[in-house]
């Protein structure tokens, strides 16, 4: 059945030019103004996604900003424009977008599809009704946009989706419906390099920049300095394209060192005033706060103490350090405020780093004491456990997991220096000091103990 797909539309990419738009188009979508950036590998996905007919029900997941919404339009119209014929005879009834970021309860998502779909629903039968058995008749693509809010009206979709065996759905959220029929696709940010942006250098993030800072400065061309630090902005906000774009809407009255600069400084700094731009979306921390405002007291804790980590961090120190439990871990995950990676270390964005950052200081004394406790305890002891391993071989696994965890071992003995737990300070201080003899790092180890022994 895969290969047949992929045959599909294999043959269909190889129309020829002219004749996919001889049909009139069938996306009812909000019209788009910016171009869309790369995201080939991605639109791809969402495709296949969408044509495989064993998927009835595909979430792109991910946090606000990311470019889910931006993605769904695209990949849809990618569909209708570019695989006409596969289109038509998948969705012959059309594909509808349903803008839900307003819709609370049930009622009011069940009011959303029908508004999109333009139902005139009547008095004497319920609305709910009345639409399922409308989408019993269609075959059509819905594309419900910002769900997250939703998830506890989620069992309308399940009910959907067996009444109305021919409709499919590409839901938009930050958070998983939870549902058997559900088929997840974590979108991540733009790619980006870790190096200067060069003229013809594949590098979407950079891309964007440029788009958006020359739809405001139509003359803006970056020379060898500015483009180092479109590179630093990129890597600041690890490709999200919302941040991004926030960013690169500065160009009109700061250069980009100036940019990357405030970034690093001050999170209130990427705003837009621009007036058709959605409220939640006029700045990272509007996006940052409606997640925020979503998670239950013992979650925005943990994701306030999260912020101590620096360079991520593994499972056994989230559970010592926050003192909390793999399914409050799961719940930030779920959320897209978490993120796992390949090797099993959890990372939040760096922005997002930041407005943990101020909630954990607005905790309270005892809270930024004890995580800063907990946090150094774990560190410092672990290094002083692995000290003779460090000595024998680099190649061990504890020269490994010290390596990666070198920025919090710095920050944890730096806390330890700063509040007196000198037992501490001395129980770690040759494991610490052979870590960076053995990273080659003479200058930055010899600073850090020199700071260290003025406290004393």
């Amino acid at each position: 059945k895969t290969r047949t797909l992929r045959d599909q539309i294999s043959a269909a990419e190889t129309e020829q030019p002219g004749t996919a738009n001889v049909l009139p188009l069938l996306c009812h979508f909000p019209r788009q103004f910016d171009q869309f950036v790369a995201r080939k590998a991605e639109v791809t996905a969402v495709t296949r996604h969408i044509l495989n007919p064993d998927c009835t029900l595909l979430n792109l997941l991910g946090p606000g900003g990311i470019g889910k919404t931006r993605l769904s339009i695209q990949a849809a119209r990618h569909l209708d424009a570019r695989h006409a014929a596969l289109f038509r005879a998948n969705f012959p009834n059309g594909c509808y977008f349903v803008p839900l970021a307003d819709a609370a309860n049930r009622d009011q998502l069940i009011t959303a599809v029908g508004e999109a779909l333009n139902l005139v629903f009547q008095p004497a039968e319920p609305p709910e009704q009345q639409l399922l058995r409308y989408l019993a008749e269609q075959k059509l693509l819905l594309v419900l946009d910002n769900f997250e809010q939703l998830t506890p009206a989620a069992g309308f979709i399940a009910d959907l989706l067996n009444d109305a065996p021919q409709v499919k759905l590409l839901v938009t959220s930050r958070e998983p419906l939870n549902l058997r029929a559900e088929w997840r696709l974590p979108l991540e940010g733009l790619s980006y390099a870790n190096e200067a942006v060069e003229p013809g250098s594949h590098n979407e993030a950079a891309e964007l920049f440029l788009q958006t800072a020359r739809r405001i400065r139509p003359a803006f061309q970056p020379d060898a300095a500015a483009r180092r630090q479109i590179g630093r902005i990129c890597q600041l906000t690890r490709g999200m394209p919302l941040a991004i774009q926030l960013a690169a809407s500065w160009t009109r009255v700061a250069d980009c060192a100036t940019i990357a600069a405030e970034i690093e400084r001050n999170l209130d700094f990427l705003a837009t005033t621009m007036q058709d731009m959605p409220l939640r979306h006029r700045s990272m921390r509007a996006v940052f706060a409606s997640s925020w405002q979503r998670l239950s007291p013992t979650e925005q804790k943990r994701l306030a103490q999260s912020s101590i980590f620096t360079g991520g961090f593994n499972l056994q120190a989230a559970l010592f350090v926050l003192e909390g439990s793999v399914l409050e871990l799961s719940a930030l995950l779920d959320k897209s405020l978490l993120q796992r990676s390949e090797n099993g270390r959890y990372h939040l964005h760096p922005l997002l780093r930041q407005f943990a950052a101020e909630k954990l200081a607005e905790s309270g004394a005892e809270t930024i004491r004890q995580t800063g406790e907990r946090h150094s305890a774990y560190y410092l002891t672990a290094i002083a456990t692995q000290e003779t391993t460090l000595a024998q071989a680099q190649s061990s696994a504890d020269w490994q997991m010290a390596r990666v965890e070198a920025d919090n071992i710095r920050r944890a003995w730096e806390w330890a220096a700063a509040h007196s737990a000198w037992p501490l300070i001395l129980k770690a201080a040759d494991g610490v000091a052979l870590l960076y003899q053995l990273r080659g790092l003479f200058q930055e180890g010899g600073t850090l103990f020199a700071k260290t022994a003025v406290r004393a």
